[in-house]
């Protein structure tokens, strides 16, 4: 990917990834979007939005989590190109707000050394657009990456998720931005019995998409 120019420097109808004109190779249905990404970079996204089956749960996912989709995510979590932040959901916000209206977002935690070398929280950034309640619900006790962990240690990640102790409606909807193997979210989930949940990450990572997809109407 190339370097990236200072955000405002970009022309606002430019697409915020490669800065050619947003209309640049869109279909006649995405002509009238207002998605911040031109069509050629949005055909580089895997679009699957579909429930899966990850540990027993039902996970609803907006994509695959290919190499485009990672480095994307590496510059915008790591790198701290927040403008990038819009450029996952953008075609999926009207979608979102219909399909789990009466639902309050509740975030997967980031742990406080992640959050001073961020200086800021990418879940948020990431909805920010998104109408609905948002609340975060959990902590995370220390840094933990699971990507770095092998199979069999990753459910250890539930030793280090904890709920804080903010006030969580009925109706929850879980979200996360990239389900791997799925213990982050099985651990929020066991935290939360005797609400109504559903589950929503950005992306699910490839090995976890040949899990079987189940029946579920979202709502």
């Amino acid at each position: 990917m190339s370097k990236r120019n200072h955000y405002d420097e970009q022309k606002s109808e430019d697409c915020v990834i490669c800065f050619e004109p947003r209309m640049n190779q869109r279909s006649i249905f995405e002509y009238f979007s207002n998605d911040c990404v031109c069509g050629k970079c949005r055909s580089y996204f895997t679009i699957v939005d579909d429930v899966f089956d990850v540990l027993g749960m039902k996970v609803h996912s907006l994509y695959a989590y290919t190499s485009y989709f990672e480095d994307l995510m590496f510059t915008f979590k790591e790198g701290a190109d927040v403008a990038l932040a819009p450029v996952f959901l953008d075609p999926f916000i009207h979608y979102l707000e219909k399909t789990y209206k009466d639902y309050t977002i509740v975030f997967a935690p980031i742990s406080k050394e992640k959050l001073e070398e961020r200086g800021f929280v990418p879940l948020e950034k990431m909805f920010e657009q998104i109408r609905l309640k948002k609340v975060h619900g959990f902590v995370k006790r220390f840094d933990y990456k699971q990507n770095k962990q092998v199979a069999g240690k990753r459910k250890d990640v539930a030793k280090v998720i904890a709920r804080n102790d903010v006030s969580l409606p009925h109706k929850i909807l879980l979200v996360d931005d990239v389900c791997t193997s799925g213990h982050t979210l099985k651990a929020m989930q066991d935290l939360l019995k005797g609400h109504e949940l559903k589950i929503l990450c950005v992306a699910l990572h490839q090995t976890t998409l040949g899990k079987p997809k189940v029946k579920d109407n979202f709502a």
